[in-house]
């Protein structure tokens, strides 16, 4: 169990790298979440900044089982050694 929540920790480690270099370079145009509960811009105090009217022609985030989810961190995590 402690090698999956390190295996999370990295993946969540890389999501945040990447976002703060996607900032740096101007990348910043809205994405927002779309789960279970509906799309982030329903609990968004900030939502009018980006125009949250137009949030419905983003696609939702695909659905995936917890074996699926950890299989995509290992080919992640074998593209990282890769590279």
């Amino acid at each position: 169990m402690k090698e999956l929540f390190e295996k999370i920790r990295r993946h969540v480690h890389r999501l945040i790298a990447a976002m703060g270099e996607d900032l740096c370079d101007g990348k910043i145009a809205p994405k927002p979440y779309d789960g279970l509960g509906g799309k982030a811009c329903s609990y968004c105090e900030y939502a009018a900044l980006c125009h949250s009217s137009r949030m419905e022609d983003y696609p939702g985030n695909p659905e995936i089982k917890i074996g699926e989810f950890y299989e995509l961190l290992d080919e992640e995590e074998k593209k990282e050694g890769a590279e």
